[in-house]
C-alpha cells in the first residue's frame, strides 16, 4: 500500500490521526506548510495541492518527559488504527 501518494493524502490521514489522537488524549496540532520546504525530500509524493498539513507536538514541562512512553505507545497504536495495520 503506497501510504502517502499525494499532499492531499498525507494531509487526509494527518488530519485522521489528530482526530485519533485525540481521542486517547494525545492533543497535537495540525500546520499547514507549503510544498517548498519538502518537494525537494519527498521525492515520492505527488504534489496535488501546494501545501501539506503536518502533526506537531510538543512538550512544555519537564515532568511531560514521565509521560513519553505513554505518549509512543498512544501514538503508535493510534497511528496503526489510521493506517489500517
Amino acid at each position: 500500500m503506497e501510504l502517502l501518494g499525494t499532499g492531499s493524502e498525507a494531509s487526509r490521514l494527518s488530519d485522521v490521526l489528530f482526530t485519533e489522537a485525540a481521542s486517547a488524549s494525545i492533543h497535537m496540532a495540525k500546520a499547514n506548510l507549503p510544498k517548498s520546504l519538502f518537494v525537494q525530500h519527498w521525492l515520492d509524493l505527488k504534489w496535488d495541492q501546494d501545501f501539506v498539513t503536518c502533526l506537531r507536538t510538543c512538550l512544555m514541562k519537564p515532568e511531560h518527559l514521565d509521560w513519553m512512553d505513554h505518549i509512543w505507545k498512544a501514538l503508535d497504536v493510534t497511528t496503526q488504527i489510521v493506517l489500517g495495520r
